[in-house]
């Protein structure tokens, strides 16, 4: 998961650095540097739906969302079914979300 569709839910939230950090119990910079990443930790991400009160499915939304013709919407912009590599990269960025959905509903389950 990206730091900055992280950033993107939070703001939809009204939930800024300052308020994450004190709710986490980390520094505003600590936090800042943790979203600025490529890669946030499926374990930061529950802590900070659990602490936001954010259900954990916003942040992965649905991965691609028709915008019309052959075009898809990704969380990385948009894309055209021509675009072959780019194609591959947003359904290899769905499946890693989805892998990451399931475990998140296997560790639910036990």
């Amino acid at each position: 998961m990206k730091g900055e569709v992280v950033k993107g839910v939070l703001k939809k939230h009204g939930v800024n650095i300052r308020d994450l950090a004190a709710r986490l119990g980390m520094t505003n910079q600590n936090v800042s540097q943790l979203l600025g990443k490529d890669d946030i930790k499926t374990g930061l991400l529950e802590r900070i739906a659990d602490t936001t009160g954010i259900d954990l499915s916003e942040f992965y939304g649905k991965p691609f969302a028709a915008v019309g013709g052959n075009n898809f919407g990704t969380a990385a912009g948009s894309i055209s079914v021509n675009d072959n590599a780019g194609l591959v990269n947003a359904l290899n960025v769905a499946l890693e979300q989805n892998n990451r959905l399931l475990a998140i509903i296997e560790k639910m389950q036990r």
